[in-house]
C-alpha cells in the first residue's frame, strides 16, 4: 500500500474510490457538425486544455475527447448516464479500473512537478483549471491543476508505484534547510 508522504513544502497521496470515465465524439466540423459542447445537464469545454469544476469534473484532453473524474458517482452510473443522453454520436468507456489517481499539493508542488515533465507549469501559463496530457518521468500522466499548489495526475494503475516512488525521491531535494 503506498502511503501519503510529507515533506515540509509538499504532500503526495494516493486518491482512491475516484471513478473516471472517457468520453469521445467522432463528430467533425467539416462534415457541418461539431462536437458536442453538453451532454444533458454536463457542460463539456470545447478547448482542449480546459476544465468544468463540479462533480463530475470535465477535463478536455484532445479535440472532442474528455476525462469526467468524480468521487461521488460510481464509473458505470456516470457511464451509463452519458450513454443514455449522448445518443450515437459518442463513444464512453470507464477508465476507473484502469487509471490512479495522485495528488500532490503544497508551496513545492510546481517545483516538484516540474522536475518530471516538460510544460511551462508557471501559473501564468498553468493556471487552476487548466490540464494536460504529457509525459511526466517518461510515463504517459493527464494533469490537472486543481488549485494554485493543487495538481492530480491520473497514470495507468500499472505505473502507480513507479511515479509515487519517483515523486517521493523528487521531493527529497526539496525539504527545507
Amino acid at each position: 500500500m503506498l502511503d501519503t508522504v510529507r515533506t515540509d513544502v509538499a504532500r503526495v497521496s494516493v486518491l482512491s474510490g475516484r471513478k473516471s470515465v472517457r468520453l469521445k465524439s467522432w463528430l467533425h466540423q467539416d462534415r457541418g457538425t461539431c462536437a458536442p459542447t453538453e451532454i444533458g445537464r454536463l457542460r463539456l469545454p470545447a478547448r482542449v486544455g480546459a476544465t468544468i469544476p463540479g462533480d463530475p469534473r470535465v477535463l478536455c484532453v484532445a479535440p472532442r475527447e474528455w476525462l469526467l473524474v468524480s468521487d461521488a458517482l460510481a464509473g458505470c452510473q456516470l457511464r451509463e448516464h452519458i450513454e443514455r443522453q449522448a445518443g450515437q454520436n459518442v463513444a464512453v468507456a470507464d477508465l476507473s479500473d484502469g487509471l490512479a489517481v495522485l495528488r500532490i499539493e503544497g508551496s513545492a508542488a510546481q517545483e516538484a512537478l516540474t522536475k518530471g515533465c516538460g510544460l511551462d507549469l508557471h501559473p501564468r501559463i498553468f493556471h487552476e483549471g487548466l490540464c494536460a496530457r504529457t509525459r511526466f518521468a517518461q510515463i504517459a500522466v493527464t494533469l490537472d491543476r486543481r488549485a494554485s499548489n493543487q495538481f492530480d495526475l491520473y497514470v495507468g494503475r500499472s505505473y502507480l508505484a513507479y511515479l509515487h516512488s519517483w515523486l517521493m525521491d523528487s521531493m527529497v531535494e526539496l525539504r527545507e534547510p
